[in-house]
């Protein structure tokens, strides 16, 4: 089955009843249908989240007490989101879901609108951008890179995260060395990382 991403985000927005404005990803999930409440739990081993269902269908998510705000509200719009699908298409097996789970997450807690609108009044200040949305800085410069159709890589010391320049890691990384003036190359404050896309795209 195919899934428009921004249609998705669309639907469980209105399902949550949610406003315009950003929102935490705990109050996003709470405010779905399907989903009791979330719950900080401590527990000497990982996973960050999980969701466990009642008798009666209805999902409570577990996040790790040890997950700080900014990912969590992250990981719980994101189980509260892959409820969602697991009961709209049962046939799902969850790896698969997982990427479709991770865009609409990002379309539901940083909208394409408000996204915008808040682009063009403050530019490209990642930091300042994220912490409205409550969400990481990757997540924002991803989600940022979509919206406007720019290709981009995320680069840390070690890897490239994401590459849609087509280009190898290690050109990426030359350029982040470089300082190459062609492309925009923004440090990430929370993470070592630097995202890079075209200056005149």
């Amino acid at each position: 089955e195919a899934f428009e991403i921004e249609g998705e985000a669309e639907t469980l927005r209105d399902r949550a009843e949610l406003p315009d404005a950003p929102v935490s990803g705990e109050l996003f999930a709470t405010r779905l249908p399907w989903v009791l409440g979330v719950l900080g739990v401590w527990a000497p081993v990982y996973p960050y989240a999980w969701r466990a269902a009642n008798d009666s269908g209805f999902d409570t998510i577990f996040v790790h007490s040890k997950v700080r705000e900014i990912g969590r509200n992250w990981i719980v719009a994101g189980e509260g989101v892959e409820g969602y699908f697991v009961r709209r298409v049962p046939r799902i097996v969850a790896p698969n879901i997982k990427p479709i789970v991770w865009a609409v997450t990002a379309a539901t807690l940083l909208p394409r609108y408000p996204l915008r609108d808040r682009f063009r009044e403050w530019g490209l200040d990642i930091p300042r951008l994220a912490a409205h949305f409550g969400v990481s800085q990757i997540v924002l410069a991803r989600r940022l890179a979509e919206v406007r159709g720019t290709p981009y890589a995320i680069a840390t010391p070690t890897k490239t995260l994401r590459n849609g320049l087509g280009l190898t890691s290690a050109q990426v990384s030359q350029i982040v060395l470089r300082k190459d003036r062609r492309f925009e190359i923004i440090e990430l404050t929370d993470s070592p990382a630097w995202v890079v896309w075209p200056k005149d795209w």
